[in-house]
């Protein structure tokens, strides 16, 4: 006799390989719907909203996805984008550093990201600059 149980039934659903290839592509279009979402978002200069679309769809991307892709990379863009607007350039390098790894494992030219990272250094190493300079002020009227 046959019964049916619930680990019985996820063992069947994870391990059918169809089942498992439509749930995918079920979360990688509702993933595309928000990170087309984000990128309206950041057209309409709205950056905040749109990092948290962007950075939950990547989240999802990567907890469904077995291998990365072109689309994860293009989210981690997305999202140094809105971080770089939002003048939080260490977030802004983070995410174009992990774009840049997985464009790099699927074969992609990175050169261009890579000068966005020096962007990013430089802008980094001014605020660190101003903040040294406005600590030496500080100290220097006590």
């Amino acid at each position: 006799k046959w019964t049916h149980t619930a680990e019985s039934h996820s063992d069947f659903f994870f391990n059918d390989t169809a089942t498992t290839e439509i749930y995918t592509e079920q979360i990688v279009g509702s993933v595309r719907c928000v990170q087309e979402t984000g990128l309206v978002l950041i057209k309409q200069q709205e950056y905040e909203f749109a990092l948290e679309q962007l950075q939950e769809s990547v989240k999802v991307q990567e907890d469904a996805l077995q291998a990365p892709c072109e689309r994860l990379a293009l989210g981690y863009q997305a999202i140094a984008q809105c971080c770089f607007e939002l003048r939080r350039y260490g977030e802004a390098r983070a995410a174009y550093a992990q774009s840049i790894e997985i464009q790099k494992s699927l074969g992609f030219d990175t050169d261009e990201l890579e000068k966005l990272v020096e962007v990013c250094d430089d802008y980094i190493y001014k605020e660190h600059q101003f903040f040294q300079q406005q600590q030496q002020l500080t100290l220097s009227q006590a």
